[in-house]
């Protein structure tokens, strides 16, 4: 934070933020659900096994 402060007061207020300053979701967002995996992952016995040696 003392650099994007350092840099902020050389060069402009707020010229630097952190990735999140200021986002906004965009409008009409939706998770596409043609893409969604099956729900293999939700129970503790559909998980996967593997055996190491």
């Amino acid at each position: 934070m003392a650099t994007l402060d350092q840099i902020n007061a050389r060069f402009g207020k707020s010229l630097v933020q952190p990735g999140i300053a200021g986002w906004q979701e965009p409008r009409g967002w939706a998770m596409k659900r043609g893409n969604k995996s099956p729900a293999c992952t939700t129970q503790w016995k559909e998980l996967a096994r593997v055996k190491v040696e």
